[in-house]
């Protein structure tokens, strides 16, 4: 990011020259500029909703369940 803060260059010739798509550049400068350089470390990507999950008023009863028969 110091690139772009030295530069005389507009955001759109250094995003070209990088090779990357302009939604990546902004998103990269946008976390840069919230975390500084750690925020262009690796991300491991986390579901956020999770379609699968068992309802918790199943997981509910298995716990009340379990409590009552222990084994």
């Amino acid at each position: 990011m110091t690139q772009v803060n030295e530069s005389d260059e507009t955001f759109a010739e250094l995003w070209r020259r990088s090779g990357i798509s302009r939604k990546t550049w902004y998103k990269w400068v946008e976390r840069h500029e919230q975390a500084g350089p750690r925020g262009l470390e690796e991300r491991r990507p986390v579901a956020h909703t999770f379609p699968h999950a068992t309802p918790a008023v199943i997981v509910d009863a298995l716990i009340e369940l379990r409590k009552d028969r222990p084994t």
